[in-house]
């Protein structure tokens, strides 16, 4: 049996499909994983990890971020910006404060890890001193620091 050009063409043509489908179902995979990849990589620094202890007390001026962990501003809102693109936090302006918190419910695996941020992070010697650095700060500042 002969096989006309038209039957490789329309060969090629459905294989392509099937190619194309295969690859948009392994695009939405990837971009689901990304996303927890997202998660997971923000715990990967220590400075992070700093900011997102000091953010299981509640909200957080990032004054109050800046003065507990004695870092630059440029620093802070860079790993502040990078937790917040990976949905750890949450911001609100006030005037021309930012203020952070940790992101509540939204992401199950967030949730999920919260946890086991508290139990390890929260009594870390760094974490008790930068508790008194925020802590002598506020109390410095007054009720208006921010």
């Amino acid at each position: 049996m002969r096989h006309s050009s038209l039957d490789y063409i329309w060969k090629a043509f459905s294989c392509s499909i099937w190619f194309t489908i295969d690859s948009i179902r392994l695009c939405g995979y990837r971009l689901t994983m990304q996303k927890e990849a997202k998660i997971f990589k923000a715990l990967a620094d220590g400075t992070r990890l700093r900011i997102l202890a000091l953010l299981l007390e509640g909200e957080l001026c990032v004054c109050e971020i800046i003065a507990a962990l004695e870092l630059p501003q440029s620093t802070t809102s860079r790993h502040l910006a990078y937790l917040r693109n990976s949905d750890w936090v949450k911001d609100r302006r006030q005037g021309v404060w930012m203020y952070y918190r940790l992101n509540e419910g939204e992401h199950a695996l967030i949730s999920s890890l919260k946890p086991l941020l508290e139990k390890f992070l929260a009594n870390s010697p760094e974490h008790e001193e930068a508790l008194e650095k925020l802590r002598h700060f506020q109390k410095e500042q007054g009720p208006k620091a921010c």
